[in-house]
């Protein structure tokens, strides 16, 4: 794991997760009420009259959450972070 920032007077820190290992460990560290600041992709969407929407593309937005969950899945390769959007673009969701 590469620690890119770490201001410990603030309570910030910010990193990359390189290896399976990484997940396993941010699974132990975040916790429910932490604040999780990272990048996704998002569709826009817009209100149409048709019964089938046309294909939107994504854009990359940066979210920031309010940790109610961590799940770990090991097989997948994927920490999933669940909790509340407390910062963020509105792209119309």
């Amino acid at each position: 794991m590469r620690v890119l920032l770490r201001d410990m007077k603030h309570g910030k820190i910010k990193l990359v997760a390189e290896s399976l290992d990484d997940l396993w460990h941010l699974q132990h560290i975040v916790e429910p009420g932490d604040i999780v600041v990272s990048s996704t992709w998002r569709r826009e969407r817009k209100k149409s009259d048709k019964t089938r929407p046309e294909r939107l593309e994504k854009r990359r937005v940066t979210l920031s959450l309010r940790v109610e969950k961590v799940e770990f899945y090991k097989h997948a390769n994927r920490l999933k972070i669940l909790g509340i959007i407390v910062d963020g673009e509105d792209i119309g969701r």
